[in-house]
């Protein structure tokens, strides 16, 4: 995601009055609720982003970057 998808999205989580650990627990308890054959078909790719997500510090402008590895 760019930096301007993500400042929207921390925008709307900054006004939800929750704590992003919250949401993020609840969004997946719904979605495997709501859209049970959607979320087995997703929920590896879920899982791939918790566990490989890293983060790359811009050293001049001290930006961050959600960097993806690439599983082979």
């Amino acid at each position: 995601m760019k930096g301007v998808a993500l400042e929207r999205w921390r925008d709307y989580f900054r006004t939800a009055n929750s704590d992003i650990f919250d949401i993020i627990e609840h969004a997946i308890v719904l979605a495997a609720l709501d859209c049970p054959k959607e979320f087995r078909l997703r929920r590896e790719h879920i899982a791939e982003k918790l566990f490989t997500c890293d983060f790359i510090r811009c050293s001049g402008c001290a930006g961050v970057e959600l960097a993806e590895m690439i599983l082979c």
